[in-house]
């Protein structure tokens, strides 16, 4: 099972908020009964040459093996048009998703849920795809404000419930990315199930460009899907956050120029 959790970033401004940004992050583990475990199993996915995220939790086998296609067929042109919109787009994915599980051994399907972000002409959208016998798209509606709008997984329970705390007006996090954030790691130091790993991974959306790799770190150790990585002069190539939600040098993990300071 998993961890995945999904939020939302908006600038607060006169004219009115807008969305900016649009995150997918989920722990990295991957577990079989009660003793074996594997911690660096990558969980979301970005393409390249589009601006669409996708995560999944609940069955590893089908959305690993559905999404792996998805990606490559989206970054060599083989199913989306530049004119396609966050709709059109969705509905392609889902018939494929439809296909593929249709073809897919009776005996071996378990349930699972595949989020899809998107953007288009400056508005991002955000679907959620389940399978638990029948399989069934909808979209989750996303409001203009800076809030969690999905939770899933073995531990999405523990993670709403640790959002309580987050939310209280006396929090200095409140209505803030970055406190999602703090509230995800806090709830993986924490939760005691075995099926959920402590490391995360981390991919995001904004007003431009395609989907953003981010790397992360914790008690200065890097992650990249989940996985423990030593620098390299490649990794600045990507976005880094430390466990505060700071913009990050992959080199000295030190504040970039310019970044806010983020408070705990």
């Amino acid at each position: 099972m998993t961890l995945l959790v999904a939020w939302t970033g908006a600038d607060y401004k006169k004219g009115g908020n807008k969305i900016s940004s649009l995150y997918l992050a989920s722990d990295s583990r991957i577990s079989w009964g009660k003793t074996n475990a594997y911690d660096h199993y990558q969980k979301v996915y970005g393409s390249n040459k589009y601006p669409d995220l996708f995560g999944f939790c609940g069955d590893v086998t089908f959305p690993t093996h559905v999404l792996s296609q998805l990606i490559s067929q989206i970054d060599n042109d083989l199913l989306f048009k530049d004119c396609d919109n966050a709709d059109l787009k969705h509905a392609k994915i889902f018939a494929i998703v439809e296909k593929q599980l249709s073809l897919y051994p009776v005996e071996q399907k378990r349930k699972f849920t595949i989020l899809h972000a998107s953007r288009h002409n400056g508005e991002f959208k955000l679907f959620q795809i389940d399978y638990n016998n029948i399989c069934r798209t909808q979209e989750i509606i996303l409001a203009n404000e800076s809030k969690v709008v999905f939770s899933g997984g073995s531990g999405g329970s523990s993670f709403t419930d640790n959002l309580l705390r987050w939310k209280d007006d006396r929090h200095n996090n409140k209505g803030t990315t970055r406190g999602v954030y703090h509230c995800l790691i806090e709830t993986l130091e924490r939760l005691n199930d075995f099926s959920v790993g402590k490391s995360i991974q981390l991919i995001g959306l904004y007003r431009i460009d395609n989907a953003r790799i981010i790397g992360t770190t914790i008690n200065n150790q890097r992650y990249l899907f989940g996985k423990e990585v030593e620098h390299s002069e490649l990794y600045d190539n990507i976005e880094w956050r430390n466990e505060k939600f700071e913009r990050i040098s992959s080199s000295n993990l030190k504040l970039l120029e310019g970044a806010q300071i983020q408070p705990f």
